[in-house]
C-alpha cells in the first residue's frame, strides 16, 4: 500500500473516529455509550475484537462492560465478576508502563472466561478522566490476524482518549440526574404544597400534593398547571389578591412569612392555608422568581388544640421554608459552578486546566450528596419511630471513629489524643446514630483545625451518665455564634460552607440524636482557641 492509501487509509479513520465521538455524546446511559463504542469501533475503525474494562473501588480490581466473543460479536459482560490484575498480566504492565496505551504482540489471546483462544496481538489503551485512570479500552486480531499497523496505535490512543473524555461526562451527568430526581422525591413526597412561578406569575414547577389535593382546582398533572397562573385556576378576587402578594415580593424582595389563606375548593370546602413566599435570585442577585410553600391547616383550626397545634405547624411551615430556601440557594450555587465548569470542559484545549474543572465538577456533586443525604437524615430524625435498643461501647467506638479519620488526620497533620475511662461505658443507641453523632463532631474538629493542631477525645463517668468531650484547637466560634450553632441550616461563614461542603445540619443532626436518646449535648469556645463539644447520655 502506497504512502497516499495509507494517509487516506488514515484520514478515512478519522473521520470515523469523529463520527463515533458525536454519536456516542448522544448515548442516553453510560452502558449504551460502553456498547456503542464497542460495536462501532469493531465496525467502523476495522479492529476485530474490542472490550471495555472500567476501575473500582477495590483495589486491583476492573469490571467488564461490553466486549466482543471469539465469532466477533458484541457480548453484554456487566454481569461477569470483577477480575483482579496484577504486574504480570497485560493490564498490570500497562499500567505500570504510565503510558496512555501499551502493545504487545505475539501473545496468548484469552475469551471472557479467562481461556486462550489464539494468539496474536494485544492492544490496551487507557481511559483518564483527567487524574487517574478510570478503565481501559483493549483491542486484539483474534479473526483476521492482520499485522498491528502504526496507524493503529495511534487510532487506538485517540479513542481511548476520547471514550475517557466523554465516561467522565457521562458519569456527571448521570450523577446530576440522581441528585436532581433524589431531591424531587423529597418535595414530591413532603405533606406541604410547593411550587414555583416566574416574575411573569406563571407556574414552572408543582409537587404531586400541588395539583392532587386541590390546591389547584381541577387538576390531575403538573403539565396542566405548568406555563399558566392563578387567574387561569382561581377567582378574579383570590387570583388578584395572589398576583398582588408576589409583584410586592419581586418590587421589595422581601419574602412572606407565614400568611394564613382562606380558600374554596372546588368541591365547595372551605380551607385554611399556611403560606410562605420566598423570592429565587440568581447569581448576580437578581430576582427570576418566587418558591412558595403551602400547608392546609384546617384541620388545626377547627381543633381545640388549636393554640398548640398552630404553633407547632408553624414551626414545621418554617423549617420546610428554610429547607427550600437553602437548599434553594446551596443547589443553585453548585449547580452553577458545574455548570459553567462544564462549559468551560467542553471548551478548553489545555488538559490541565480541563482536569482542575472536572476537579471542582467532583467536588461539588459530593456537596450536592452530602447536602441531600443530611437533609433526609435530619428528616427521618425528626419522624424518627422508635426501634430496638442496642448497647454500645462508647470507647471502642471512638477509637474506631479515630482510627477511620486516621489518613484526613495525617494529612493535615494534627494529632489525635485518646483519654477514655479505664471502664466498659455502654449506651443504648438505635441504628447507628450514635456513631453518626460522634462521627460528625470529629469530622467538625477536623475540618476547623489548621495543619499542625490537636484535637482530643476524652471519656468518663458523671452522676449515672457517659460525658464524652470532643475539643480541638482549631478556629474557634463567637459567643454571639455559639448560641445557634445547634440550630438546623445554620452556618457560622456562610462562604466557607460553599468552600467546605457543608450545609448547617451537621449539628443540628447532633443535637436531634442527642434528645432522641435522652442525653444532650452543649459547646464551649473561644475564637483561635479552640471548641469543645460535651455529650451526656445514659449509662445503659
Amino acid at each position: 500500500m502506497g504512502d497516499s492509501e495509507v494517509q487516506e487509509q488514515l484520514a478515512q479513520r478519522l473521520r470515523y473516529l469523529n463520527e463515533i465521538s458525536l454519536e456516542l455524546t448522544k448515548a442516553p446511559t453510560l452502558d449504551e455509550l460502553f456498547r456503542i463504542a464497542v460495536e462501532k469501533g469493531r465496525t467502523k475503525l476495522g479492529f476485530d475484537r474490542m472490550a471495555i474494562f472500567l476501575t473500582t473501588d477495590s483495589p486491583f480490581c476492573y469490571v467488564p462492560t461490553f466486549g466482543t466473543d471469539e465469532s466477533g460479536n458484541t457480548r453484554d459482560e456487566r454481569l461477569e465478576p470483577s477480575t483482579e490484575w496484577n504486574s504480570t498480566d497485560s493490564v498490570g504492565m500497562a499500567i505500570a508502563s504510565h503510558k496512555p496505551i501499551f502493545a504487545r504482540e505475539d501473545v496468548n489471546l484469552y475469551n471472557h472466561r479467562g481461556e486462550v483462544v489464539g494468539r496474536g496481538w494485544h492492544v490496551i489503551s487507557m481511559l483518564w478522566d483527567g487524574d487517574e485512570i478510570i478503565g481501559w479500552l483493549t483491542v486484539d486480531n483474534l479473526l483476521r490476524h492482520r499485522p498491528l499497523t502504526p496507524q493503529d496505535v495511534e487510532i487506538l490512543q485517540l479513542y481511548g482518549i476520547s471514550l475517557g473524555h466523554l465516561t467522565t461526562h457521562k458519569r456527571i451527568e448521570e450523577d446530576l440526574i440522581k441528585e436532581r430526581n433524589l431531591l424531587r422525591t423529597i418535595i414530591d413526597n413532603t405533606m406541604d404544597y410547593v411550587y414555583t412561578k416566574d416574575t411573569d406569575l406563571r407556574f414552572t414547577m408543582a409537587n404531586r400534593p400541588f395539583y392532587l389535593r386541590q390546591r389547584v382546582p381541577q387538576t390531575t398533572s403538573e403539565q396542566e398547571v405548568i406555563g399558566k397562573t392563578d387567574f387561569d385556576h382561581y377567582p378574579e378576587a383570590v387570583a388578584a389578591q395572589y398576583a398582588q402578594d408576589e409583584m410586592g415580593i419581586f418590587r421589595t424582595g422581601e419574602p412572606i412569612h407565614n400568611r394564613q389563606d382562606t380558600q374554596v375548593t372546588a368541591t365547595g370546602e372551605e380551607v385554611v392555608l399556611l403560606t410562605t413566599k420566598v423570592p429565587l435570585r440568581d447569581n448576580q442577585g437578581n430576582i427570576t422568581g418566587l418558591v412558595g410553600v403551602s400547608r392546609d391547616i384546617t384541620d388545626l383550626k377547627r381543633s381545640e388544640r388549636d393554640r398548640y397545634d398552630l404553633q407547632l405547624q408553624r414551626d414545621r411551615v418554617d423549617l420546610m421554608n428554610e429547607l427550600v430556601s437553602n437548599l434553594s440557594h446551596d443547589l443553585k450555587t453548585s449547580l452553577s459552578i458545574i455548570s459553567t465548569s462544564l462549559y468551560l470542559v467542553a471548551r478548553l484545549d489545555e488538559p490541565s486546566r480541563q482536569r482542575d474543572k472536572i476537579s471542582t465538577i467532583e467536588k461539588q456533586i459530593h456537596r450536592l450528596g452530602k447536602i441531600i443525604e443530611d437533609t433526609l437524615y435530619l428528616s427521618r430524625l425528626h419522624h424518627a419511630v422508635e426501634s430496638t435498643a442496642m448497647p454500645q461501647d462508647v470507647n471502642q467506638l471512638l477509637h474506631d471513629l479515630v482510627m477511620v479519620a486516621e489518613p484526613r488526620l495525617a494529612a493535615k497533620h494534627l494529632t489525635a489524643e485518646l483519654d477514655l475511662c479505664p471502664d466498659k461505658l455502654s449506651v443504648s443507641t438505635y441504628d447507628d446514630a450514635i456513631a453518626r453523632m460522634f462521627s460528625n463532631l470529629l469530622e467538625n474538629a477536623i475540618t476547623y483545625t489548621p495543619d499542625g493542631g490537636t484535637i482530643k477525645v476524652l471519656t468518663r463517668v458523671q452522676d449515672r451518665e457517659v460525658v464524652v468531650e470532643i475539643a480541638d484547637t482549631g478556629v474557634g466560634i463567637r459567643e454571639e455564634n455559639l448560641k445557634r450553632v445547634f440550630e438546623p441550616f445554620y452556618r457560622v461563614d456562610e462562604s466557607r460552607s460553599i468552600e467546605m461542603g457543608g450545609a448547617g445540619l451537621g449539628l443540628a443532626i447532633v443535637k436531634q440524636i442527642a434528645v432522641l436518646h435522652n442525653g444532650s449535648v452543649e459547646a464551649e469556645s473561644a475564637v483561635n482557641r479552640g471548641s469543645t463539644f460535651r455529650m451526656r447520655l445514659p449509662l445503659s
